[in-house]
């Protein structure tokens, strides 16, 4: 047979044997028997609009497109001899063909398409050429080899869809324990939270990999403990960020410090003269004047210090 030359044939499902994806096995892992069987049903039905595809491989076939069908035809509908379309291609193109089947259907999980992405890896090989190979970017690669670092309960987080894939890509450089820590702590926070108890747990693994092995290891209660922390730091320097936001006109310092509204002129007027005179206020000028009215944030009372402390 010539090569690329394609023919339909009736495949023996006893010559079969599943693809290699450079490593033995396919990509896919998991095939729902509930939808084999829909598909069963389909085909049954329907006829087969698409054959499978493989290439010889002495007196066997290897199944290089189409393992659902097959499995439909074979496991499901009990046929003993499946159509196939017959090429003759390289096992470069074999890998390839593989990959864009699987990954063109929704149900891929990310992990396989991890392992896929690893199992194309040749020696030498950049992660975008074997990106451009696959017809993605190489960041899509990059982020898939990511999560083959992840704990497995933390990947199996990932496959669900219960912990994003970017933050199960911002967790891969982590110890596992940490991983799993971050995941408890602020699996569910908000993306800024998880990203900064992230980075501090990152700090604390970079610091704890100065001593040697052993020395400074912590355990899962640790990591647990440590992420806690992180996660009230953090909460609370977002809540004082947005206290710090809120803005406040004359009448709404006046009554939190106990003060008259006059007072608070007398201050600003006060500090107004200092800065014509060249002098550091000693209170601080308003943010912002709305129709004649000093607006002030929060940040840049508390930033001044205890309003009044010039005040005499």
């Amino acid at each position: 047979m010539s090569a690329g030359a394609a023919v339909v044939e009736l495949i023996d499902v006893a010559l079969l044997d599943a693809g290699d994806n450079g490593t033995g096995h396919q990509d896919r892992c998991d095939f729902d028997p509930d939808a084999l069987a829909a598909l069963a049903c389909s085909i049954e039905r329907d006829g087969l609009a698409s054959p499978p595809l493989v290439r010889p491989r002495g007196e066997r076939f290897e199944l290089i497109a189409g393992e659902r069908r097959v499995r439909a035809m074979r496991d499901v509908l009990g046929w003993e001899k499946v159509p196939a379309i017959v090429r003759d291609i390289t096992d470069g193109a074999a890998r390839a063909l593989m990959f864009a089947e699987n990954d063109a259907r929704a149900d891929l999980l990310l992990s396989e398409q991890a392992r896929a992405v690893a199992a194309r890896m040749r020696p030498g090989q950049s992660v975008a050429e074997i990106a451009g190979e696959l017809g993605h970017t190489e960041r899509w690669a990059a982020n898939r080899l990511a999560l083959l670092k992840l704990d497995a309960p933390v990947l199996a987080l990932v496959d669900s869809g219960q912990l994003p894939i970017l933050r199960g890509v911002a967790l891969s450089d982590l110890p596992t324990a940490a991983q799993r820590a971050a995941v408890a702590a602020a699996g569910d926070a908000s993306a800024d939270v998880f990203s900064r108890v992230v980075s501090e747990l990152r700090a604390a693994a970079d610091q704890a990999s100065m001593f040697d092995a052993g020395e400074y290891e912590l355990t899962q209660q640790e990591w647990n403990m440590a992420a806690g922390r992180y996660v009230d730091a953090v909460r609370g320097d977002i809540r004082a960020g947005e206290r710090d936001g809120e803005l406040l006109g004359v009448q709404e310092i006046a009554a939190e410090q106990g003060r008259s509204p006059a007072a608070i002129w007398q201050m600003l007027k006060r500090a107004r003269a200092d800065v014509r005179a060249g002098r550091p206020p000693r209170f601080p000028l308003p943010d912002q004047t709305i129709s004649a009215t000093p607006i002030w944030r929060r940040g840049t009372l508390r930033a001044a210090g205890e309003l009044g402390a010039d005040d005499d």
